[in-house]
C-alpha cells in the first residue's frame, strides 16, 4: 500500500510539472522573437510560377508574424544534382546560427533535395512541401516530420470539358518537357487518360516530349495539327537542346502556330484556353496553411498530405471568344480571366451618383418650397416657445444656452450663470471663451470634440459631463445636452442645449461604487481566508503524526544507523511543511497572537544583526530607527515576521550591489489617509508606527500591484506566493494598513502602519529577541 501511494503522488507531481513546463515554454515562445521559416524553391526569381507561388506563400506567413527566408535552386536553367554540393555548402555556412521552425520546399527538385539532406541540414525540423508532381507515399517512410501539398493535375476533367466543346476529336496531343515536373505531369496524364478511354474508347494519344523535340521543331509540328486533335499543354521549359524557354514566350508562339485550340493543365493568361488548372496561388496558400498549423503546435505526421482539392476550373475569356466557345457551357463556378468590363461596370459609380444627385436635388427643391411657406408661422411660434422655455427653466433651475456663430456670442439664462460661477448679473451675449474657461481643461476638450463631430454631421446631438470650479470633490459636476438647431452653407451654426447640476447624484454614484468595491474585496478576502485556514488546519493535522512518528523512530534507531539521516530528513521536511501551514493560518488571519506594547524602533535595533544575516553580502542593508520611542501594539513574533518578509522580498527584487533601507518612525495620519488593503475601509485618525522597507530593484509592473498580497500569487520562479499574503494577514489582524509604491526600473517601497501603543512600552530587556 505505501508503494502504491508513493507512485500515485509521483505521477501527479510529474503531470503537474509537465503542464507547468509546457505553459512556460509556450509563454516564452510567445514573448520571444518571431518564428523563422526557410523557403527553398526549385526554380529562380523571375520564373512566373515561382513568383506567383512565393507571393501568396510569403503574404500568408508574414501576415501571421512569421519571418521568411528564401533560397532558389535554379533547376530550370541548371541541373539540380550537379548543384547539390554547392547548395549544401551554402546553406550550411549561411544559416549556421539560424534556427528555423519550419522548412517549406517548392516543386520536385527542392522536395527531393530535402528528403536526401534535410536531416543533416535541419535535424528534426518539420518540412512542408508543395508543387510536387512525382509524389509517392513510400517516399515518406522514415520521414515523420514531412507533410505537404501534392500538385496533382486534373487532366480527366480538363479533357472531358474540352470534348464537350470539340465533340469530333479522336486524338489527344500531350505536350511536356523532360524535366522532373514534366515527367510527373505525363505520369498523371497517363493515369487520367485511362479513365477517359472508358468514355471514349476510340480516343488516341500522341506525346510530344522535350526529350525528342526542340522548340522550333515542336512549333513546326504544331502547324500541322489536325482539326480532330485535342492539344493539351502541361509545361515546356527546357527542350531537347537544353535551351530554357520562358513560359510567356513559348505559349503565345505555340497557340499562334496551332490551327486548333490549346488547352492547359498549369497556368493561364498567355494563350491557352484553360481547364481544371493547377495554379501556383492555390499551392502556395495550401502550403502556408499547413506551415501555420505546424507553427501552432500540430505534429507534421498528424497532418495528412493533400492530394486533391486545390485545383479550379479557370478559362481565358479572350481564347473562348477566339475559338467561338460559349462561356455559358462552362462548369459552374468557373473563373474567367481577361474578361473585358462592360460600359455599365466601368461607369457604374458615375451613373449611380448622377441618379442620386437628381433625386436629392428634387427633394431639396420640394423641401425649400415647403420651408418658405411655413417659415413665417414657425418664427412666430419659436419666439413664443422661447419665452415660455425661459420662464420654465428658471423656475426649475435648468440652465439653457443659445450659441449662434453669426451673433455676438452665447446667450445663457440665470441658472446657467450660477452653475458656471459667473459673478454679477449676466445681460446679453457672452464671449464663448469666457464660459468655456470655467470648465476643467480635460472636460473642455471632450465637450468641444463632441460639438465638432455634431457640426460635421456625425451625430445629431451631443451630451457630456463637465466639471466646473476647484479640484477634487469641490468641483461641481454639470450635465450638458445639446444639438445643432441651424446650419448654413457659409459655415455658420446655431447650438441649443440645456445644463443640469448633477453634483449630488454624481457623488452618490461614486459612493455607491466605492461601497460595492469594498464589499466585493471584503468577500473575496473572507473566502480566501476560509479556504486557507481550512487547508492549513487539515494539512497540519496530517503532518503531526508524520513529525511525531519520525521523532519516535529517530529515538529508537541506534546512533550509527544508516536510516537516521533519512528519518531526520523526514522530520525536517515535516517541520518546514508545518511552517508553511502556519503561514496559511497567518494569511487567513487565524494564527494565535499575543500583542503587547513595545518600542518598535528599539526592537528593530536589536534585530538588525539577525536581519543582516538573511541578506547576501553583495547587497547593502541600511537601518534608520527614530531616536525617540516608536510605540506600537503588536505581537513581537509577528512583528519580526513582518520585517523578515519585507527584507526577503526586497532581496529577491534587487540585483547584486543593490541597496535596501529599513526605517521605523512614528507618524500621525488624518481621516481618510489610511485604508486597510483587504477590507477596503478607512482606518481611524491617530498616531501609527510606520515600518518602511525600500529597495532600488527592478520594481513591480502596474498590472501586478493589485495582486502582490493575493495568496499563491508570485512572479518568482521558485516563489510560493505566501510571504506577502501572510504579511497582509498579520497587518489585518493588528488593525493596520499597507501601502505599496513602485515603478518598473525604479525600485519599490512598502509602508506598514501599526497601531501605536496607548500604555507604557516594554523595554529592550523585556522583549526576547527569539520571539
Amino acid at each position: 500500500m505505501p508503494i502504491r501511494i508513493g507512485c500515485a503522488v509521483a505521477c501527479r507531481v510529474w503531470l503537474w510539472a509537465g503542464l507547468i513546463g509546457a505553459l512556460t515554454l509556450t509563454a516564452g515562445a510567445a514573448a520571444g522573437a518571431p518564428a523563422r521559416v526557410l523557403v527553398i524553391d526549385s526554380y529562380h526569381a523571375g520564373y512566373s510560377w515561382s513568383d506567383r507561388l512565393h507571393a501568396v506563400l510569403r503574404h500568408e506567413l508574414v501576415e501571421a508574424g512569421v519571418e521568411v527566408y528564401t533560397e532558389a535552386m535554379d533547376c530550370k536553367r541548371f541541373p539540380a544534382k550537379s548543384q547539390e554540393p554547392l547548395l549544401l555548402d551554402t546553406l550550411t555556412r549561411k544559416y549556421a546560427g539560424t534556427a528555423f521552425r519550419v522548412v517549406v520546399v517548392a516543386d520536385d527538385s527542392a522536395y527531393e533535395f530535402a528528403l536526401r539532406h534535410g536531416e543533416a541540414l535541419w535535424g528534426d525540423t518539420p518540412i512542408v512541401f508543395c508543387g510536387v508532381n512525382g509524389f509517392d507515399f513510400e517516399q515518406l517512410k522514415g520521414h515523420p516530420q514531412v507533410t505537404g501539398v501534392v500538385q496533382n493535375t486534373d487532366a480527366y476533367d480538363t479533357l472531358r470539358t474540352a470534348c464537350e466543346f470539340m465533340p469530333r476529336v479522336d486524338r489527344v496531343v500531350f505536350i511536356h518537357d523532360d524535366t522532373s515536373t514534366g515527367r510527373g505531369y505525363r505520369a498523371a496524364f497517363e493515369r487520367d487518360f485511362v479513365r477517359l478511354l472508358r468514355d471514349r474508347p476510340q480516343m488516341g494519344v500522341r506525346f510530344l516530349s522535350g526529350a525528342e523535340w526542340s522548340t522550333d521543331e515542336l512549333l513546326t509540328q504544331a502547324a500541322v495539327f489536325r482539326d480532330t486533335d485535342l492539344v493539351l499543354l502541361s509545361r515546356w521549359s527546357v527542350d531537347r537542346t537544353g535551351t530554357y524557354v520562358p513560359e510567356q514566350v513559348f505559349v503565345p508562339r505555340l497557340t499562334m502556330a496551332s490551327p486548333v485550340p490549346v488547352w492547359g493543365l498549369v497556368g493561364i493568361g498567355h494563350g491557352t484556353v484553360g481547364g481544371r488548372l493547377v495554379t501556383p496561388e492555390s499551392q502556395g496558400a495550401a502550403a502556408a496553411r499547413l506551415a501555420l498549423q505546424v507553427l501552432r503546435g500540430a505534429a507534421p505526421w498528424s497532418l495528412p498530405v493533400q492530394v486533391s482539392g486545390t485545383n479550379a476550373y479557370t478559362y481565358d475569356w479572350a481564347q473562348l471568344r477566339r475559338w467561338g466557345f460559349s462561356p455559358g457551357r462552362l462548369p459552374r463556378g468557373s473563373v474567367l480571366v481577361n474578361r473585358p468590363a462592360s460600359f455599365w461596370w466601368l461607369h457604374r459609380h458615375l451613373v449611380i451618383t448622377a441618379a442620386v444627385l437628381l433625386v436629392v436635388q428634387a427633394l431639396l427643391i420640394l423641401l425649400l418650397i415647403v420651408a418658405a411657406v411655413r417659415r413665417r408661422h414657425a418664427e412666430a411660434r419659436q419666439r413664443d416657445s422661447e419665452r415660455r422655455l425661459r420662464l420654465v427653466t428658471e423656475g426649475v433651475e435648468l440652465g439653457v444656452f443659445d450659441w449662434y456663430s453669426g451673433g455676438d456670442g452665447v446667450v445663457i439664462n440665470y441658472p446657467l450663470a450660477q452653475f458656471a460661477g459667473l459673478e454679477g448679473p449676466v445681460e446679453g451675449a457672452l464671449p464663448p471663451r469666457r464660459l468655456l474657461r470655467r470648465l476643467r481643461p480635460a472636460d473642455r476638450h471632450v465637450l468641444l470634440r463632441r460639438v465638432y463631430r455634431c457640426l460635421q454631421g456625425y451625430n445629431t446631438a451631443f451630451e457630456c459631463e463637465c466639471r466646473v470650479g476647484g479640484d477634487g470633490t469641490a468641483a461641481r459636476m454639470l450635465s450638458v445636452h445639446g444639438s445643432v438647431a441651424d446650419r448654413n452653407g457659409a459655415g455658420g451654426f446655431r447650438l441649443l442645449g440645456t445644463v443640469r447640476d448633477v453634483s449630488e447624484s454624481h457623488l452618490a454614484s461614486q459612493r455607491q461604487l466605492r461601497l460595492e468595491r469594498e464589499l466585493l474585496e471584503s468577500r473575496r478576502y473572507e473566502s480566501l481566508g476560509v479556504l486557507a485556514s481550512g487547508l492549513a488546519h487539515d494539512f497540519n493535522n496530517l503532518l503531526q503524526p508524520i513529525i511525531g512518528n519520525a521523532s519516535m523512530l529517530a529515538e529508537e534507531l541506534p546512533a550509527g544507523s544508516g536510516l537516521r539521516p533519512l528519518v531526520e530528513d523526514i522530520s525536517s521536511s515535516g517541520r518546514q511543511a508545518s511552517e508553511l501551514a502556519q503561514k496559511l493560518l497567518t494569511t487567513a488571519g487565524q494564527a494565535p497572537t499575543a500583542p503587547r506594547h513595545i518600542d518598535a524602533a528599539r526592537l528593530l535595533e536589536r534585530m538588525a544583526e539577525n536581519l543582516r544575516g538573511d541578506v547576501p553580502s553583495d547587497r547593502r542593508l541600511a537601518f534608520e530607527a527614530s531616536a525617540s520611542a516608536v510605540p506600537a501594539y503588536v505581537d513581537v513574533a509577528q512583528y519580526r515576521q513582518i520585517l523578515t518578509s519585507l527584507v526577503a522580498n526586497a532581496v529577491e527584487a534587487t540585483s547584486p550591489g543593490g541597496r535596501i533601507a529599513v526605517r521605523v518612525t512614528s507618524v500621525h495620519c488624518g481621516v481618510g489617509e489610511l485604508r486597510n488593503q483587504q477590507s477596503g475601509r478607512d482606518l481611524p485618525a491617530g498616531t501609527y508606527a510606520r515600518i518602511t522597507v525600500e529597495d532600488d530593484g527592478e520594481g513591480i509592473a502596474p498590472e501586478h500591484l493589485d495582486h502582490v498580497f493575493d495568496p499563491f500569487f508570485t512572479t518568482r520562479f521558485l516563489g510560493r506566493g505566501l510571504g506577502l499574503a501572510a504579511l497582509a494577514g498579520i497587518v489585518q489582524r493588528h488593525g493596520g494598513a499597507i501601502r505599496v509604491t513602485s515603478a518598473l526600473g525604479h525600485g519599490s517601497r512598502f509602508d506598514v502602519y501599526l497601531r501605536a501603543a496607548s500604555e507604557q512600552v516594554s523595554t529592550e530587556a523585556e522583549v526576547p529577541l527569539s520571539c
